[in-house]
């Protein structure tokens, strides 16, 4: 692996682990999932695109609520006296709504797929085991189906937000 593909790599996990609110627990399991997931050629076939998938929406996720938001608004906060009174309003409001929005991740995707599994415990009581052979990949998929639809809607919906805020947070004039 190359300098810049290297740099590149470990900026993506880093975005991973941000989504992830850097619980080492969940980064453990869900990298012992994944690997289940693409443990032979024919899995790897089979689930390297919803992998990938998974990977780009939540790092994108992550993306639009702590970089395009909390850091612009980092950047920005002393000068957020050039918002009219309407856009801090809107501004307050859309910061709650896309917090919120994280918190149903985490409590509604994040949690129950942590959850999910006996196995999960024993993994987190010794985090030098592995994710026993006895959970199988279809088992991973088929329960991640029953979340994938409400992690892909609650994505989208902290993205939506996040442009909305950028939006907002564009208005704000820096002065140099």
């Amino acid at each position: 692996m190359d300098d810049n593909r290297a740099k590149e790599s470990k900026a993506e996990r880093r975005e991973v682990y941000l989504a992830l609110g850097y619980d080492n627990d969940f980064i453990w399991i869900l990298g012992g999932f994944a690997s289940k997931l693409i443990g032979t050629v024919d899995l790897l076939t089979k689930n390297k695109v919803k992998l990938k998938d998974f990977f780009i929406k939540i790092r994108n996720a992550a993306k639009a609520y702590y970089i395009d938001i909390y850091d612009t608004l980092e950047k920005k906060l002393g000068n957020l006296e050039s918002l009219s009174a309407a856009e801090l309003k809107s501004l307050s409001i859309k910061l709650e709504e896309v917090k919120k929005a994280r918190v149903k991740l985490i409590v509604r995707v994040v949690r129950p797929l942590r959850n999910e599994y006996l196995l999960t415990r024993r993994y987190l009581s010794d985090p030098n085991s592995i994710i026993p052979a006895n959970i199988t990949a279809n088992e991973i998929e088929t329960y991640w189906n029953t979340l994938s639809a409400e992690f892909n809607s609650i994505c989208d919906e902290i993205m939506r937000i996040s442009g909305k805020i950028k939006g907002i947070l564009d208005n704000i004039k820096v002065e140099d």
